[in-house]
């Protein structure tokens, strides 16, 4: 059979459909190659059809194409797009939110959109080309920073049970000085955050910890356990850390450049 083709806002796709005796129209997408079964009684043009499901079809070949897990591969340039004479890898996350958001770091571009979104991924970057531009131009500066602050610096490599037994130890420390008790300990694949804290007590830790040296995993608990007295980054919340971290900006600095790391793998 020879396929035909046809435009999806940016992407294009190749298609194929068949009458068979079923009750629903079904769609298949595998790539961008889209099979469509129709009921035998269904006989308006095939286009109509894919028009109809064309936000679904596009937020899936996005999702196959644009997925935040791609987004730090090597050599992965299905997701790029130039802004100026600059070069943007992005990923892409469909999400119920009322508005777009746009999230830039370490020189890469996350978008949020809604799944019924009917813009495309072309238009949606254009619109804050600008401010993506400036982005792309300020991180190049600040890579130099960091690439200078992690001369010097390597990921820890310890196992699974060293790390939990490194976070036991601190939790324990720490919950005592602050004459606090959390309600719940859980570690989690977070690539956002290092840690978090809930206003039932409940901690949540990154897995990356694990490749920090000793003092910035103390640093992190400390500061999650802080959020239990005081939930917000309020001044309170920053009397607090200065008990244990009086500099604690050093400690964030640090942060910064392991985070790099990380992301440089």
């Amino acid at each position: 059979m020879k396929y035909k083709t046809m435009n999806i806002k940016d992407r294009s796709i190749t298609y194929e459909y068949h009458h068979r005796s079923v009750e629903n129209i079904r769609y298949e997408l595998k790539g961008r190659h889209l099979k469509v079964v129709l009921p035998q009684y269904e006989d308006k043009n095939i286009e109509y059809y894919i028009k109809h499901k064309k936000n679904w079809i596009y937020r899936k070949i996005i999702e196959d194409e644009c997925s935040q897990d791609k987004l730090n591969e090597k050599n992965y340039d299905k997701n790029k797009i130039k802004v100026k004479d600059r070069t943007l890898t992005y990923a892409v996350e469909y999400a119920r939110i009322k508005y777009i958001r746009y999230y830039f770091k370490y020189g890469r571009l996350l978008v949020k959109l809604h799944p019924s979104s009917d813009e495309s991924i072309t238009e949606v970057i254009a619109k804050k080309e600008d401010w993506i531009y400036k982005q792309m131009l300020k991180w190049e500066e600040d890579e130099k920073k960091l690439k200078q602050l992690t001369q010097n610096k390597k990921l820890i490599t310890r196992t699974q049970q060293e790390f939990v037994k490194t976070c036991n130890h601190y939790l324990e420390l720490y919950q005592r000085k602050l004459s606090v008790r959390a309600n719940r300990i859980q570690f989690r694949d977070t690539k956002r955050k290092w840690g978090s804290c809930s206003s039932k007590r409940n901690i949540t830790l990154s897995k990356s910890l694990q490749y920090l040296p000793d003092n910035l995993i103390a640093y992190i608990i400390y500061h999650e356990l802080c959020h239990i007295i005081e939930l917000s980054h309020s001044p309170k919340f920053y009397e607090l850390m200065k008990r244990e971290y009086p500099h604690y900006e050093r400690e964030d600095e640090q942060l910064e450049a392991y985070s790099y790391l990380l992301n440089a793998i």
